[in-house]
């Protein structure tokens, strides 16, 4: 059991190095405030963690911009 989360967590990792500045640019370009758009990004990937168990490598982009 162990193993399913540490891939999960790595799963989680790499799609923030990834897709974090993809969100950061389309999140900024809807509310116009750099510091906000930080903080939804970061909500974003901290809700991604609290999911990581039901993620696969196909649908991470999906729950991201969900």
């Amino acid at each position: 059991m162990e193993g399913i989360n540490e891939k999960s967590f790595d799963l989680v990792s790499e799609a923030f190095k990834e897709y974090r500045s993809q969100v950061l640019s389309y999140v900024g370009c809807k509310i116009q405030n750099c510091d906000d758009a930080e903080d939804l990004v970061q909500d974003t990937f901290l809700r991604l963690l609290e999911c990581r168990n039901m993620l696969r490598e196909d649908t991470i982009k999906s729950f991201i911009f969900t």
